[in-house]
């Protein structure tokens, strides 16, 4: 299924990640933050901190809680705009905004 990626949390795309790009790790330019939520989780890529966005085009911080905030393009019916958490699923590609039909 050409959506499947979505709640594939072995690939980056449909992800949010998060790096530390003023460390590096191994053959990586980067390292991943220890307190991501899938560092020790078997077949994960270590760097997502978020899954299930079909195409965040737009994301921004909240200056006044830092709570980051992303922009998800919908599918026919519903754009998003999500509060992104530590280790958060957003349902793509099961759901879109409050339709649960989406396969």
């Amino acid at each position: 299924m050409p959506h499947s990626t979505g709640q594939d949390i072995s690939d980056l795309l449909a992800s949010v990640i998060r790096i530390d790009v003023d460390r590096t790790e191994g053959t990586n330019n980067y390292a991943v933050p220890k307190d991501n939520p899938f560092l020790t989780t078997p077949r994960a890529r270590p760097e997502v901190w978020a899954f299930g966005f079909r195409n965040p085009f737009r994301m921004s911080f909240a200056r006044v809680t830092g709570d980051l905030w992303v922009g998800d393009v919908g599918f026919e019916q519903w754009e998003m705009i999500y509060r992104v958490v530590r280790g958060g699923n957003y349902g793509w590609a099961i759901t879109e905004g409050p339709n649960t039909r989406v396969r």
